[in-house]
């Protein structure tokens, strides 16, 4: 809204780079959320398209920077896919939570 601060425009996630710093460079952003961008590209364009936006979303976060992934596909398919991109793989870590019911989301 008015005053809020946010900007919101429509790119391709594997080049995100050129609409920030006049393309190129990091540190742009503290957190970064994807809440289905994931399962979406890799349903249909698969890992290459996957790891070139999480190529793009890691080189714009600020240092110590965090990436959060909200998926319905289970960790173990995307989360080998991402330890390239940190700089330690104890980085990485994948929570999975269960529904009050007792049934995994995941």
């Amino acid at each position: 809204g008015q005053g809020s601060g946010l900007e919101y425009f429509v790119a391709d996630g594997t080049d995100l780079q050129k609409h920030f710093r006049g393309g190129g460079g990091g540190g742009y952003f503290e957190l970064a959320v994807d809440k289905g961008t994931i399962d979406a590209v890799m349903s249909d364009s698969g890992q290459a398209n996957m790891q070139a936006m999480c190529r793009e979303i890691m080189a714009l976060l600020k240092p110590n920077g965090s990436f959060v992934i909200i998926s319905s596909i289970p960790p173990e398919h995307y989360a080998p896919l991402l330890i390239p991109f940190t700089f330690d793989p104890r980085d990485l870590g994948v929570h999975q939570f269960t529904r009050l019911d007792g049934e995994s989301n995941a």
